[in-house]
């Protein structure tokens, strides 16, 4: 009968270990609902030599292969019904299984820096995660995080893409009806794109099933919209002005003139702020009655902009930059070369992302001083970037695809 158990023990090793390495999700459900037959023995070897030296020795006449020296432990053992007899070997291997999965799935440490624990917790403690990307429709521009998931605004096709952060699984894609699309903002239920329309319109996206409820006319061409708790502003390119429009309903609730081509916006939690491409300056606005509080240079041609909650940043595509400035004041606090063209910008936390359209790849800086900690490979001509609360996604516009970092 021993000799018995322990072949019965071996089987649920082959049948459970064997296949954990490259099959996890099946040999978890055989842990718990585990099958008659198993493949023939040859086991994952991580998991246990032991076990199965102590079964062959046991099979030639020797001691027990884990269940105890004692004979009143084994006589208790035997008394059991086998289907008790598997459910408490199924407990043993339980542990053994956990600590095996969880050495395999250590990722391994990198060294030279101290590990911030939050940082671990997270499994971020690397500077990036492999790029995974997704295919999306045609000419990926703008980008939307929802709170759970990305929208991908495709500018070719007229469509927008949902894709669940989590995974990447795709969810569906939507018509824009009369908005051709490339910038997007978020009003805590709808998405809202605008961009590359001469007939100047801004459409609303249920967010929870992706149903248009409505486009609404801008003027001329929209080229970037924010949410700032109560309007939709929508930066509009050809006539040099900025529109408040009312989440309700779309209704115009205002018209205010701002620099020459705004191309970006940003709400910092008490004012509107616009990148002006053409005059190489941001300007700050009263939310209430859209007075401008303030205009400052940048550098040349500057395009997204992201608040990260002291300071707004500012890729300047045309001269491979990004700017620091502090939003009480407008002080500009530094100037940091990037890749080649920045167009797109996203705050994590802790770092500035920044994409490189032709240079096809993102670029990492420490927000507290600029520095550079690392720049990762994208799909190719990497528009816009977004943060989802864990991972950079970028919208690559030449090669159909959104990447996650």
């Amino acid at each position: 009968m021993l000799l018995d158990v322990q072949a019965e023990r071996a089987e649920l090793v082959d049948g459970l270990c064997f296949q954990g390495h490259t099959a996890s999700k099946k040999f978890l459900t055989n842990l718990y609902d585990l099958p008659n037959d198993f493949p023939s023995r040859g086991a994952l070897r991580w998991v246990s030599h032991t076990r199965f030296d102590q079964w062959r020795h046991a099979r030639r006449g020797g001691a027990s292969a884990g269940l105890g020296t004692s004979a009143s432990r084994r006589d208790e053992f035997f008394k059991t019904s086998p289907q008790q007899r598997r459910s408490i070997m199924k407990l043993e291997l339980e542990g053994l299984l956990i600590v095996a999965l969880l050495t395999v799935s250590l990722p391994a440490r990198q060294f030279g820096q101290a590990n911030n624990p939050l940082k671990v917790a997270t499994l971020h403690w690397y500077a990036a995660s492999q790029v995974t990307s997704f295919g999306v429709g045609s000419h990926p521009s703008g980008l939307v995080f929802d709170g759970a998931n990305m929208w991908v605004i495709n500018e070719y096709d007229i469509t927008i893409t949902k894709i669940r952060a989590s995974d990447g699984f795709n969810l569906g894609t939507f018509p824009l009806g009369a908005a051709t699309g490339s910038y997007g903002c978020f009003d805590g239920a709808n998405v809202w794109v605008t961009g590359g329309n001469a007939a100047g319109i801004i459409s609303k996206i249920r967010a929870s099933d992706g149903a248009l409820l409505g486009s609404f006319p801008v003027g001329s061409e929209g080229q970037a919209c924010a949410f700032d708790g109560a309007s939709i502003w929508v930066a509009v390119n050809e006539s040099n002005r900025v529109v408040k429009l009312r989440p309700a309903d779309g209704a115009l609730l205002g018209t205010f003139p701002v620099g020459t081509g705004p191309v970006g916006l940003a709400f910092d939690g008490s004012h509107i702020w616009v990148a002006n491409n053409g005059s190489n300056t941001v300007m700050k606005i009263r939310t209430s009655d859209g007075s401008v509080l303030g205009t400052f240079a940048v550098g040349t041609a500057p395009y997204q902009l992201a608040f990260d909650g002291a300071h707004l940043w500012v890729p300047n595509s045309g001269s491979n930059n990004v700017t620091e400035v502090r939003v009480s004041d407008g002080a500009i606090l530094g100037t940091f070369s990037v890749g080649t063209s920045p167009v797109g910008v996203a705050f994590d936390g802790s770092a500035v992302w920044v994409s490189n359209t032709q240079s096809n790849n993102v670029t990492k800086l420490r927000a507290s001083d600029g520095t550079v900690l690392g720049t990762f490979p994208t799909g190719i001509y990497p528009y816009f970037v977004a943060f989802d609360g864990a991972d950079i996604w970028t919208a690559n516009w030449g090669s159909n695809t959104a990447s996650k970092l």
